[in-house]
């Protein structure tokens, strides 16, 4: 079946060093330890005379939907993205791989104008592994090993190192900056003959179309049209150029106003890309094409910010694989992204060093 000749197609293609959609974490994830200039602070609830907990803000029946920041706020955010993808075989059972990467990262504001939000991420965790044809490979920046694999060397050069966006006014991504200065770093130690080969993987997820999955159904989501009213739909349309050609119409439903928080439901039909009909992947030998494919979930947003609190994206691709030779089978890949955003704090002086340091971030850890 050849499946070894596209592992790396897999691997690679699942490098999103910032990436879609947001959520829980799971009942099995133990939430990060917060950072000492960040303390949670309830204040959606206070108690009665009787003790018991009670809302201090009433329900609402529409809202403003809308991103408001101020230039040195700095919040943590945990980021989890689980991939399978299943691959038709000769014998008739499928072949299953799987992927798992966590990051824990801080955003910062570096400056907010009427017309645009420039903001600063920075690197502070990796947790990584995947399973691809019986090799199992695990990675903990924390704890890396001594020979890093081949797969984790970009992962392993990220940590504490980030770059800057801007956002325009209509919450999608407008400019990115210094990342590919970032992206030479990740890659200093990938031996020199496999740099352009990885480079262009990790452009492909982590560009200017990944960083956009980073906020397409999180900050991007928020409506042109500010004002909402409970049942309110509004849709927006994606085009994907990398790694494979696809187009994504979203349509998102305000279902529920309480306590400062919006609740917005995600549903997305996915289709073959009009503009582009193959695969812009390096290898020119293998060929993949989309056939559609569907998306849904949930986020929930902080009123007086527009930062998600948390979310929960599933994304079903189905595809097409041509090898050279005209060897054809079909592949479906899986992806479930979670997101959890903390509170931000009162705004901290940005460091204005052209290197990143990792206090930005207050020593974020996993439990």
């Amino acid at each position: 079946m050849r499946f070894r000749n596209i592992n790396s197609l897999f691997v690679l293609g699942l490098l999103s060093l910032v990436a879609v959609g947001c959520g829980d974490a799971g009942e099995n994830d133990a939430p990060p330890d917060l950072p000492d200039w960040l303390s949670e602070d309830d204040s959606s609830t206070e108690l009665d005379e009787s003790g018991e907990s009670t809302p201090t803000a009433p329900a609402l029946d529409r809202a403003a939907l809308q991103l408001s920041l101020q230039s040195g706020e700095r919040f943590p955010m945990r980021k989890i993205v689980e991939q399978e993808l299943k691959q038709a075989s000769l014998n008739g059972v499928p072949q299953i791989s799987r992927s798992r990467l966590e990051l824990l990262l801080a955003i910062s504001v570096e400056e907010v104008q009427p017309d645009h939000t420039q903001l600063r991420v920075i690197y502070d965790r990796v947790r990584y592994s995947h399973e691809v044809a019986g090799e199992l490979v695990e990675y903990d920046s924390t704890a890396p090993p001594a020979q890093i694999p081949a797969a984790v060397m970009a992962y392993h050069g990220m940590v504490s190192d980030g770059f800057s966006f801007v956002l325009g006014a209509d919450n999608q991504i407008a400019s990115v900056i210094g990342f590919r200065e970032f992206l030479e770093r990740c890659l200093q130690h990938v031996p020199e003959n496999q740099r352009q080969r990885v480079m262009l993987d990790i452009e492909a997820s982590s560009g200017e179309k990944g960083i956009a999955d980073f906020v397409d159904n999180t900050i991007g989501l928020l409506p042109a049209d500010v004002d909402k009213v409970l049942g309110d739909t509004w849709k927006k349309d994606r085009h994907i150029g990398k790694p494979v050609p696809m187009q994504i119409q979203t349509t998102y439903t305000l279902k529920d106003l309480n306590n400062g928080f919006a609740v917005v439901s995600i549903g997305g039909e996915i289709t073959p890309s009009t503009s582009l009909g193959q695969s812009a992947n390096a290898n020119e030998n293998v060929r993949v094409t989309v056939k559609g494919g569907h998306s849904h979930g949930q986020c929930t947003l902080f009123l007086d910010s527009g930062l998600p609190k948390e979310s929960r994206v599933e994304r079903t691709v189905d595809m097409t694989v041509q090898m050279a030779g005209g060897l054809q089978f079909e592949q479906q890949k899986h992806t479930v992204t979670t997101v959890e955003t903390f509170p931000s704090q009162s705004p901290q002086p940005i460091s204005t060093s052209a290197e990143p340091e990792i206090q930005q971030t207050g020593g974020l850890r996993f439990q």
